[in-house]
């Protein structure tokens, strides 16, 4: 499956509209059955900040099935999505870049499916996933193409016990990609992910994890965003 037909949609954090390329495109208001999501849309291109237009929806606050309905009315059939994640890998640094093939979720499940029985089997898209790779891999950037990733449900970060157990299941941690994945499924959509590791679990290394440490990281970071991006759009049609 080619990531070129039709709209591809972008999820980002609370940096998704200093990026260039996608700072000038179109506010838009979608008015979906599980809420209103905003995004912004040119003729090839969705995006979407999941903390909202103003970066301030905590991770469990944000409204997921209204995000991934509103790209399905809009048209998108792909979605590649950027998460902020910590290391679980002592080899898997800050600045490196993961595009991890699954996840587990041990945070809140999502679904579409409250009041009728439907089960689907959740995952990412591989293919899509592997066309963007191709396309990103030759960048001076540090990515490792396999990995799990481990949802948990924030806000608050994890306890060193938790990174100890979950360090033998996963690779990096975040509070978002899982959720996402399984209602893009749901609704039939391709899904992939890039997660950009901004620092190591707490108690993964002797070093203190501090907030400030994170934040400078993903301002670091955001160099090799905006990369990923320009290397991908515009979409050839």
């Amino acid at each position: 499956m080619g990531y070129n037909k039709g709209k591809l949609g972008f999820i980002m954090g609370s940096n998704a509209f200093n990026i260039s390329g996608l700072d000038t495109l179109t506010g838009k208001a979608v008015d979906t059955d599980c809420g209103e999501a905003h995004v912004r849309v040119s003729d090839d291109i969705v995006l979407l900040s999941r903390h909202g237009e103003r970066g301030n929806i905590p991770p469990h606050m944000i409204n997921h099935r209204a995000n991934i309905l509103a790209f399905q009315m809009l048209g998108v059939k792909q979605i590649l999505s950027f998460t902020s994640v910590g290391s679980l890998n002592l080899e898997l640094e800050p600045m490196h870049i993961l595009m991890p093939d699954d996840y587990i979720n041990l945070g809140r499940i999502w679904t579409y499916f409250d009041v009728k029985i439907k089960h689907i089997v959740p995952g990412l898209d591989l293919g899509f996933r592997e066309q963007i790779y191709k396309r990103i891999k030759s960048l001076p950037i540090k990515l490792k193409f396999n990995g799990i990733y481990i949802q948990t449900r924030g806000p608050r970060l994890e306890t060193k016990a938790e990174i100890q157990m979950f360090k033998n299941f996963g690779d990096v941690v975040g509070m978002t990609m899982a959720s996402e994945a399984t209602l893009a499924a749901e609704l039939g959509l391709s899904y992939a992910n890039i997660s950009i590791v901004d620092n190591y679990c707490n108690g993964l290394t002797e070093r203190p994890l501090t907030i400030q440490t994170m934040k400078g990281n993903q301002e670091k970071n955001s160099e090799n965003v905006e990369q990923i991006v320009k290397n991908l759009i515009p979409v050839e049609k």
